[in-house]
């Protein structure tokens, strides 16, 4: 037997695991990320490294790093079908997502596919994402549905270890994003992210459909990355709202019955009024919420198939999803 930071495989019988990294120009933070990738006790790896075409000087980069899989597309494909390249080239049992804007912990791997390995029902790990520029700050540990019908990523600006409740692992409702790990059956099955979103919500969108599939999504605090933070749209607020607030209705109806979205109509309604509020008097760019639901008008019948689908689902899982909207999650 040989152990790897705490977990106790086989010699020669642990998983592969693929890190899938999207990177559009984000030269300097996908060096850091890979540096930090050199150091991981877990192995075997391999990095898959989805450059979205980039103009900064990345590929050149890129190019001449050993010991990575570099796919470089045409154009940017957006965040949610970019993966989906790399998801496709992964010959791991496992898909780690990773931001290219994260640096790992040696042991972030370790504990993730132990627990893998030994619940077969388990889909998703949703791993703790600190901030980079502070780490006793929580940067996010997984969503939580809130009654606006909105996901929220729970611990968000939090000290860890003012929260010794957040120590302690357990079945939640959807992954953060930028570090989950995937099984790559269950990507395969349910068809990965869905290039439709382009950016945003794809992580709820993919562990929402694990939910109604009856996998199962696990955070597993041991799991460490640090996150640098918004560094596609950082500097355009007004692009992000627009994928954050166009998928949110498509998701609304891709997803949830009309008694759900009756139940929560009050606080829908005051949220949208907020987002009015932001884009007209803070943003002071009113343009952008009529491009936003124009959007939405356009889209959305894109998803009728998906909501005939998921509306089957629904019925047999929402008292669970009630369960996770009074908890968020569920220790063993």
């Amino acid at each position: 037997m040989e152990a790897v930071a705490g977990v106790s495989f086989r010699m020669n019988e642990h998983p592969l695991v693929s890190i899938v990294i999207l990177n559009w120009n984000g030269k300097a933070l996908v060096q850091e990320c890979l540096a930090s990738l050199t150091r991981l006790h877990y192995k075997p790896v391999e990095v898959l490294v989805v450059d979205n075409h980039s103009s900064d000087g990345s590929l050149e980069f890129l190019r001449g790093v050993d010991g990575i899989t570099l796919i470089a597309n045409e154009k940017n494909l957006g965040y949610a079908r970019g993966n989906n390249v790399g998801f496709r080239s992964a010959h791991g049992t496992y898909c780690a997502v990773l931001n290219n804007d994260m640096v790992v912990d040696p042991c972030w791997l370790d504990e993730p596919i132990r627990i893998l390995e030994e619940n077969e029902r388990i889909g998703i790990i949703s791993c703790r994402q600190m901030r980079l520029g502070d780490r006793e700050k929580i940067d996010g540990l997984y969503h939580y549905l809130a009654p606006t019908l909105k996901t929220g990523l729970i611990g968000e600006g939090a000290t860890f270890s003012d929260h010794p409740e957040y120590a302690t692992p357990g079945y939640v409702l959807s992954a953060n994003g930028g570090s989950m790990i995937v099984r790559k059956t269950l990507v395969e099955r349910l068809g990965g992210f869905d290039d439709r979103l382009f950016a945003y919500s794809e992580d709820f969108d993919l562990c929402l459909r694990a939910f109604l599939h009856s996998w199962h999504c696990y955070y597993v605090p041991q799991a460490v990355v640090f996150h640098r933070g918004s560094a596609s749209f950082g500097k355009n607020p007004g692009r992000k709202l627009f994928y954050e607030w166009r998928n949110r209705y498509f998701l609304l109806y891709k997803y949830f019955p009309v008694q759900i979205i009756m139940r929560h109509l009050y606080w829908l309604l005051w949220n949208e009024w907020r987002t009015i509020g932001h884009i007209f008097f803070k943003l002071k760019k009113p343009a952008l919420y009529f491009s936003i639901w124009g959007a939405i008008f356009s889209g959305i019948a894109a998803f009728s198939d998906d909501r005939r689908e998921n509306l089957g689902r629904f019925a047999a899982k929402e008292g669970d999803l009630i369960d996770f909207m009074r908890n968020p999650i569920r220790h063993e």
